[in-house]
C-alpha cells in the first residue's frame, strides 16, 4: 500500500483545489497556484471581497482575472495522470465482467471479481479477499525469505571456511615449495662438490701422467741427440785419410758400442693403463648417475603419491565401513565381521525384503551420508579366471528389484574391475588405462561438492572421478558388487 502513495500524490497535484476534479484548461495565478480556467473565473465573479478585491482561495493573495496565464505544462501532465488512472482502473477490473478484482482464488492462483467467484469455473474453490490473500502469501514469502537468508548465511560460512582452507593450503604449499627448493639446493651443492672432487682427481692423475711422459720424452730426446752427434762424427771420420781415420777408430768404436746398447726407458704399465682406467671410470660414473637419476625420480614419485593419499585421507573423514546384510543379494556370502564379501553359485535361503538386491550381486554399506567428505579403502581380490567386481556409492533409494543399469542415471557412481581392466560405470562406461591395475582402492565422497573420486591406495594414482553428481539431497551409501568368478572384496579399516 505504501507504494501507491506517490501515485496518489501525483493525482492530487493534478486536481483543481476549487472543483476537486482533474484540471480543465488549467491557469496559473500570480501567487503560483493553479486552477481550472472556468473555476477561477466563476470564483472571481462571485467571490469579490471588500473594495472589490478577489483573494486566492489557498493563500489569500490578491487575484486579478487579467493576470491569469494558461499553464500548458500542467495541462499535459494532467492528461498523462488521467491516462494512468484509467489504465489502473482497467487493470483492477475483471476483463470479462468489468467488475473490481477484489477476490483471490487459491486453487487457480488468480484474482477474481464477485461474478467470477459465483461461476462454475470456481465452484468449490477456496476464495479469499485480495488483501487477506496478499497478507497470507506475504507471510509465506517472509518465511521463505528467512529460509533463504539462513541458507545464504550457511553458504557464507562455508565460503569463509573454504577460503580459510584454501589459504592454509597456499601457505602449506609455499612452505613445502621452500623445503623442496632447499632440498634440491642441498642435492645440487652435493653434486657440484662431487663434480669438483672427481675433476680434481682426474686433473691430479692427468698431471702425474703428463709429468712421467715428459720425463720419458726428455730422456728419449737426449738419446736421440747423442746418436745424432755420433752419427755426424762417424760420417766426418769416414771422409778422413786412412792414418787420421785409424787414430780415432778405437774411440769411436767404443762410443758406438755404448750407444748401440742404450735402451730407451719403457713406458710404465700403470701409465699405459691410465686411459683405459679413465674410460672405465667415466662409464661407471655415467652408470651410477643414471641409476641415481632413475632411483630419485622413482622415489620422488612414490613420495608424491604417498603424500597425495595422505592429503586425501586428511581432508576426508576415514570411515570404518561394514556391509549391510539386509541388502545383500542371496548369492553373496558375507564374512562374520561384515567386512568381506564373495559370490557363490547357489542362492542362500534368506528373507525376501524390499531392501535386498535380487538381480545384480550387490550389497550396500551400513553407513549413510548426507553431508561432509568421507573415504574408505576397499581391497580387490580378483582370484583366478574371469571375474568382475565393482566399488562405489549409491543413493539409498537405488532400485533393488529387477535389472537396473549400473550408472549415475540409476543413482550409482562406481568403477568396475572386469577381467583385469578398470572401467568407470558412466554412460557409456569408460575404460581406465593403467600400467599396473590397483588392488587397493580409496573411495572418496564429497557430498556437498557432488564428487566421487577413486584413487589407488597404494600409488596415489587417480583412477576416475565423477563430477557434479546429483545426490538430490538423498542419503548416500557405500555400494559394492561381486559378479562371476572367485573375486572377493575386503573392507580395510
Amino acid at each position: 500500500m505504501a507504494a501507491a502513495a506517490p501515485e496518489e500524490k501525483i493525482q492530487e497535484e493534478a486536481k483543481c483545489p476549487i472543483c476537486l476534479e482533474y484540471f480543465t484548461d488549467p491557469v496559473s495565478a500570480e501567487c503560483g497556484h493553479n486552477f481550472c480556467c472556468a473555476c477561477i473565473i466563476q470564483f472571481c465573479d462571485t467571490g469579490e471581497g471588500e473594495y472589490g478585491r478577489v483573494e486566492c482561495p489557498l493563500c489569500r493573495a490578491n487575484i486579478q482575472e487579467e493576470t491569469l496565464r494558461p499553464n500548458w505544462d500542467l495541462a499535459r501532465v494532467t492528461e498523462c495522470v488521467k491516462t494512468l488512472n484509467i489504465k489502473q482502473r482497467e487493470e483492477n477490473l475483471c476483463p470479462k465482467h468489468n467488475k473490481s478484482l477484489d477476490l483471490f482464488c487459491e486453487e487457480d492462483r488468480k484474482a477474481l471479481c464477485v461474478v467470477c467467484e459465483r461461476s462454475l469455473d470456481h465452484a468449490g474453490h477456496k476464495v479469499l479477499l485480495l488483501e487477506e490473500a496478499a497478507e497470507k502469501y506475504q507471510g509465506q514469502m517472509q518465511t521463505q525469505l528467512e529460509t533463504l537468508c539462513r541458507e545464504r548465511e550457511e553458504l557464507l560460512r562455508r565460503k569463509e571456511a573454504e577460503e580459510k582452507v584454501i589459504q592454509e593450503c597456499q601457505d602449506k604449499a609455499e612452505e613445502e615449495r621452500k623445503m623442496i627448493m632447499a632440498g634440491f639446493q642441498h642435492l645440487y651443492e652435493f653434486l657440484i662438490d662431487q663434480e669438483h672432487a672427481s675433476l680434481a682427481r682426474l686433473d691430479k692423475q692427468h698431471r702425474k701422467v703428463l709429468k712421467n711422459q715428459e720425463e720419458i720424452i726428455s730422456g728419449l730426446q737426449g738419446g736421440i741427440s747423442r746418436l745424432d752427434a755420433l752419427i755426424q762424427e762417424m760420417e766426418e771420420r769416414c771422409q778422413q785419410e786412412a792414418r787420421e781415420f785409424l787414430q780415432d777408430f778405437q774411440s769411436i768404436s767404443s762410443r758406438y758400442e755404448e750407444c748401440r746398447f742404450l735402451q730407451p726407458e719403457e713406458i710404465s704399465p700403470h701409465l699405459e693403463a691410465t686411459p683405459d682406467f679413465w674410460s672405465s671410470q667415466s662409464v661407471t660414473l655415467q652408470k651410477c648417475l643414471w641409476e641415481f637419476k632413475d632411483q630419485l625420480a622413482s622415489d620422488l614419485e612414490k613420495v608424491w603419491d604417498a603424500c597425495w593419499v595422505k592429503i586425501l585421507k586428511k581432508n576426508h573423514t576415514m570411515v570404518d565401513v561394514t556391509l549391510d546384510p539386509d541388502t545383500a543379494h542371496p548369492c553373496l556370502v558375507l564374512s562374520e565381521d561384515w567386512r568381506s564379501v564373495r559370490k557363490e553359485d547357489i542362492e542362500q535361503s534368506l528373507p525376501i525384503t524390499p531392501k535386498r538386491f535380487d538381480c545384480w550381486g550387490c550389497v550396500l554399506g551400513c553407513e549413510r551420508f548426507t553431508a561432509g567428505k568421507h573415504c574408505w579403502v576397499v581391497e580387490v581380490e580378483e582370484g583366478h579366471g574371469s571375474s568382475s567386481c565393482a566399488v562405489g556409492v549409491a543413493r539409498e533409494s537405488v532400485r533393488r528389484k529387477g535389472w537396473i543399469k549400473l550408472s549415475p542415471v540409476e543413482g550409482i557412481w562406481a568403477v568396475v574391475r572386469d577381467r583385469g581392466k578398470f572401467w568407470a560405470l558412466n554412460s557409456p562406461r569408460t575404460l581406465v588405462a593403467f600400467s599396473e591395475v590397483p588392488r587397493r582402492i580409496l573411495v572418496c565422497l564429497d557430498y556437498a561438492g557432488g564428487q566421487v573420486m577413486f584413487v589407488s591406495a597404494d600409488t596415489g594414482a587417480e583412477i576416475f572421478t565423477f563430477q557434479s553428481a546429483l545426490f538430490k539431497g538423498e542419503r548416500i551409501c557405500p555400494w559394492f558388487m561381486v559378479e562371476n568368478g572367485s573375486a572377493q572384496l575386503h573392507l580395510r579399516p
